[in-house]
């Protein structure tokens, strides 16, 4: 494995293992989109897109992706820079 894939996975097992359910009653569905922006983020965790790409690949509202990325940003697991449009954001 790479260290890339160490961290992913490391990453992961935060997120899911946690005995107090910690992540997943913070998250919810939010949850959904934290794991696409894992998934699609590039080596160094960053993710460049659109909410309108992350709508149409996950097959939701384009409102609801915005409110589950403030959602993230604000619980501090993401921090975005740039428009809705063309977005930077860091895991």
């Amino acid at each position: 494995m790479t260290q890339n894939q160490y961290h992913y996975r490391a990453l992961y097992k935060k997120l899911i293992c946690h005995p107090e359910g910690r992540h997943y009653k913070k998250l919810g569905k939010v949850g959904w989109l934290m794991m696409y922006l894992l998934v699609r983020a590039d080596d160094s965790g960053v993710f460049e897109g659109s909410s309108e790409e992350i709508a149409e690949e996950m097959g939701i509202y384009v409102i609801t992706v915005r409110a589950w990325l403030r959602h993230l940003e604000r619980n501090k697991y993401i921090k975005i820079t740039g428009g809705w449009k063309n977005m930077k954001i860091i895991i």
